[in-house]
């Protein structure tokens, strides 16, 4: 799903702020006591970093988007919207330079107002400090301050998917730069411009926000507090969603979504995902460096079967990194990629690694961080096919740091998910350029007529052109069999009855969204 070029100027929503229901402690009503509107959520996963400079997973952001502002926004049909913008930036020079103008009334949480210097801060800082998704930012020659509210963005050359790069979150650079902790972690004084205050970060178990009484926008966020907990396991998520101890919880699976839409006071919200999940190699080092190998492990497991007996209707078959939802809005050819993947033959597969030279004596290393269901499956065939394998299942940062090493030592097959922007280079080049190695490519698979492709829709708003070089990209990778695409996930959220205008939004990171020109989550008593 491309961004609308066409959308509305911020200045032109009409909302209706939320009600400020009261609620009682215990009661069905939710949480909290008095006149309070307490939120509680329950995620599946703790933020890595509240950081906004540092941060890559999921839920970081699920926190972040609601402490912070982005310079534009994502709704939910996906269609980019101004934020702390006015209205969408102008552009000039085909798309080489972009002009923004800030809002005049945006101001941070301790009152100071968003300046030039925290957008500029903000938008090349992940660039100086060598974050993974520095590559949505290097493209950037020079920002210029044209006038007070005004800021001119100049770019190397065109850069197609620049307006997704100013769906960033923007920080106050003092305070920042004056509270980093000792490994550059912004530890302490949260401060963002957003509609929710950060109290506290209990790692592991919570992270309090409060209702930001001042916020510079025209809407009068309508709940005082605002908990993340951590709930690991689906099954207890659901639990806590029965006895009242959470109004929200994520990432329910489909055996477990009829339980919730059985309960009288919750229901299920559950759409189409825009995130993938694959199987990758360690395309630098070790055995997996050679294509018949990588081939020879597809020919082991029959994904079609694995995933509808592991995820059934949680999700479906992916035949390429594109997302469903943005392969067909681009017409990609998927029926085709589709014929890709070998049949289920172990004898076959016995035949590519002899060939492809891998010893009967060496154990293939699958890394996963998680559920390893799907990882344990592919080492029983692989052993089935008469060669070994391990799986380790890693604590998440271990696992980030093992998966992009690189070395065979470490390992030589990872399970991995991502969600990203509406566009398919978004996905395309996150996973397959060289810029992103280290950080979310640790298959380390080079070709310079692939970076070319890449490269080349990225500086082109052409859509016919995109479209040939992202069907080009895809081909490539998925013939060298660099990943393995599996399954795309539904975005489905067990959702109190007493919540109201909570909407779900295809890319997991942006869920939930709590109170924005949209939508204003409350509770009733």
């Amino acid at each position: 799903m491309k961004f609308e070029s066409g959308s509305v100027s911020r200045r032109e929503f009409v909302l209706a702020t939320g009600a400020t229901s009261a609620m009682l402690a215990g009661c069905l009503g939710g949480n909290g006591s008095g006149d309070e509107q307490v939120l509680r959520i329950g995620l599946d996963e703790d933020p890595r970093t509240i950081d906004p400079v540092r941060h890559l997973s999921t839920p970081d952001r699920q926190v972040l988007n609601n402490v912070f502002n982005n310079i534009v926004a994502l709704d939910n049909d996906l269609s980019v919207v101004p934020e702390l913008a006015v209205d969408l930036p102008e552009t000039e020079q085909d798309g080489a330079r972009w002009i923004v103008e800030i809002d005049s009334d945006a101001e941070f949480h301790n009152g100071e107002p968003v300046t030039f210097e925290d957008v500029e801060y903000s938008m090349t800082q992940p660039v100086v400090e060598d974050r993974g998704d520095a590559g949505d930012y290097n493209m950037i020659e020079s920002i210029e301050e044209v006038d007070e509210h005004t800021i001119q963005f100049d770019l190397e050359e065109p850069y197609a998917r620049f307006m997704l790069s100013l769906n960033t979150l923007v920080v106050p650079k003092d305070v920042r730069e004056e509270n980093k902790g000792a490994e550059d972690e912004w530890a302490e004084n949260i401060i963002g411009s957003g509609p929710y205050k950060f109290v506290e970060w209990d790692e592991g178990e919570r992270v309090l926000l409060e209702k930001n009484e001042d916020y510079w926008m025209d809407i009068d966020p309508a709940l005082d507090e605002v908990e993340f907990l951590e709930i690991e396991e689906a099954s207890t998520r659901v639990t806590t969603l029965e006895t009242d101890e959470t109004d929200l919880i994520e990432n329910v699976p489909a055996d477990l979504q009829s339980t919730v839409d059985a309960m009288d006071h919750s229901s299920m919200d559950v759409i189409e995902g825009l995130n993938c999940n694959f199987i990758a190699f360690n395309c630098i080092d070790g055995p997996t460096a050679d294509p018949l190998v990588r081939e020879g492990v597809d020919a082991c497991i029959d994904l079609d079967n694995e995933i509808d007996l592991q995820i059934g209707d949680g999700g479906s078959r992916m035949y390429s990194p594109v997302p469903t939802i943005l392969a067909e809005e681009w017409d990609l050819p998927v029926d085709e990629w589709a014929d890709i993947p070998a049949e289920k033959d172990h004898d076959r597969a016995a035949e590519l690694f002899e060939e492809g030279g891998l010893d009967p004596d060496y154990e293939l290393d699958i890394l996963v961080s998680g559920d390893d269901t799907l990882a344990i499956s592919l080492a029983n065939e692989i052993e089935a096919a008469g060669y070994s394998a391990n799986v380790q299942n890693l604590e998440w940062g271990t696992f980030i740091s093992t998966f992009n090493s690189g070395d065979a030592d470490d390992m030589n097959i990872y399970l991995l998910g991502l969600s990203g922007s509406p566009d398919p280079g978004a996905f395309i080049n996150t996973l397959y350029h060289p810029s992103r190695e280290g950080a979310d490519n640790g298959h380390y698979y080079r070709d310079d007529e692939l970076l070319e492709w890449m490269e080349g829709a990225d500086a082109t708003d052409d859509e016919d052109e995109r479209r040939e070089l992202f069907i080009d990209a895809t081909t490539r990778v998925l013939e060298q069999r660099v990943h393995l695409p599996t399954y795309e996930e539904m975005e489905a959220w067990g959702v109190a009855n007493h919540v109201n205008d909570f909407h779900v939004n295809p890319r997991p990171s942006i869920n939930p969204r709590l109170t924005s020109e949209w939508n204003n989550v409350s509770i009733d008593n």
